[in-house]
């Protein structure tokens, strides 16, 4: 859920980032550039207006008046100049460029002539001073400090940008949590079903009338429904466990007086009576036990000592197996503990290893081994000698009441159940059951369970 998150939220956030920071480019980028000198006709107009100046101060005072004019002038960003021909300027002073060669070249070309350098700026036209001399009247303008770029792009403002970051990440988050947040609660609620806890309901979490909510009444309506549906199963596992063992009782009860008033003509009759009552009580329990095993909410926190647990189940499968000469061993393992419910494991794997003696040929071992597997998980390999499953009944053996061979069946006693129960125990152990018939013959199971 924190990916399906963390998708939503950078995807809302980069989208209304880019469309911003497009939006303050095009504003930028269509703002008129400002000008960074004044054209050449008010150029002209404000040199000529200081030479006017310069000649008037000149008429009235000579040098001196002209040294006067230029003081109450002088200020960082200006600077007034008068050159003769031969690029001396008429008031002596100090300037850190040699403006002489510019003063010759007015002198040359006999016109207004503006020239850059750095920041600084100079306006150089003809001048007659007032002695009637041909002269140079110069002014030198400093301009300010330039912006970091100046012309028709510029740079959006980093503080800008940051406020945009951070707004659009503040709403892109709560919009994100906000359609996030219920659906991490329908998904909690669903681990929460499947678990078994069936009573869990979501709708009074979400708020609102979105779509998520409709969900949610949605969840809840199917969760009850589940759950009137599993309570009414399992009445009838009930009401099926007392209405047909009763009878049964009965039959049992029944069938002793018969065998007591009767003669040896009838025994095997009621030997066979007895046999098929003895299959039906077996194949209801097993009933029962199935539809358990995929309904009830089973407690699987006990610690199970598999050494242990397998060594009981090998050797009442040995008292079982000696009429028919069979043997069942176990190769050694290490100790190994899993979590579960022992009864419940301890009853799937005794399907298999019971599964094994009755097929298996006789005067055969049935091997059973234990061994680590990868992702701390551990492999219960039960193998017998006997015929064998088709190919194409392989994978059907788990399935309830599936008969490879009905007539054979029968004549063993199974009712096809025993595998189908062993095969929803392991599942409802986190771990796996597969079957496939081994080299040389016989078939070999291979349960897989995760360790504690």
């Amino acid at each position: 859920m924190d990916r399906l998150y963390m998708r939503i939220f950078l995807s809302f956030w980069l989208t209304v980032t880019l469309a911003g920071a497009i939006m303050a480019v095009l504003a930028y980028v269509n703002h008129p550039p400002e000008r960074a000198f004044p054209d050449h006709n008010f150029a002209d107009r404000a040199v000529a207006s200081y030479a006017q100046d310069a000649r008037v101060a000149l008429q009235q005072g000579g040098v001196e008046g002209w040294r006067r004019y230029v003081q109450s002038h002088r200020d960082r960003s200006t600077q007034l100049f008068i050159f003769d021909e031969d690029g001396h300027p008429l008031l002596p002073r100090r300037m850190k460029q040699d403006l002489a060669p510019l003063a010759r070249q007015v002198f040359a070309e006999k016109k207004l002539i503006i020239t850059h350098r750095g920041r600084n700026v100079y306006f150089a036209q003809p001048f007659v001073d007032h002695l009637q001399r041909p002269a140079v009247f110069l002014v030198k303008l400093r301009l300010p400090t330039p912006p970091p770029r100046r012309g028709y792009f510029r740079p959006v403002p980093l503080l800008f940008l940051g406020v945009f970051l951070l707004v659009g990440g503040l709403v892109c988050w709560w919009l994100a949590r906000s359609l996030t947040s219920p659906i991490q609660t329908l998904r909690n609620a669903a681990q929460q079903f499947a678990t078994g806890n069936l009573s869990v309901r979501v709708g009074d979490a979400i708020s609102g009338r979105s779509e998520i909510k409709e969900l949610a009444n949605d969840f809840d309506a199917m969760a009850a429904r589940i759950e009137q549906q599993v309570e009414s199963q399992q009445r009838l596992q009930r009401d099926i466990s007392h209405e047909l063992r009763s009878p049964l009782a009965r039959l049992n009860v029944a069938l002793e007086l018969a065998r007591q008033r009767s003669g040896h003509e009838a025994e095997p009759a009621l030997n066979r009576i007895e046999r098929e009552a003895e299959r039906l009580n077996e194949m209801i329990g097993q009933l029962l036990s199935l539809n358990q095993l995929e309904t009830a909410v089973l407690s699987l926190d006990e610690s199970i000592d598999l050494a242990s647990l397998i060594s009981e189940l090998v050797a009442d499968a040995n008292f079982e197996a000696h009429s028919r000469q069979v043997r069942v061993e176990v190769d050694a393992f290490d100790a190994v503990v899993v979590k579960g419910s022992e009864q419940l494991l301890a009853g799937a794997i005794e399907n298999i290893l019971r599964n094994a003696v009755r097929y298996t040929a006789e005067d055969t071992v049935v091997q059973v081994a234990v061994t680590p597997a990868e992702n701390q998980r551990v492999s219960l390999i039960v193998r017998d000698h006997g015929p064998g499953v088709p190919e194409a009944s392989v994978e059907k053996i788990f399935q309830p009441f599936y008969r490879v061979d009905d007539a054979r069946e029968r004549r063993s006693g199974g009712t096809g159940i025993g595998l189908a129960i062993a095969d929803r125990a392991i599942r409802r152990h986190g771990g796996t059951i597969t079957a496939h018939n081994a080299a040389g013959g016989g078939l070999e199971v291979v349960i897989s369970l995760p360790l504690a």
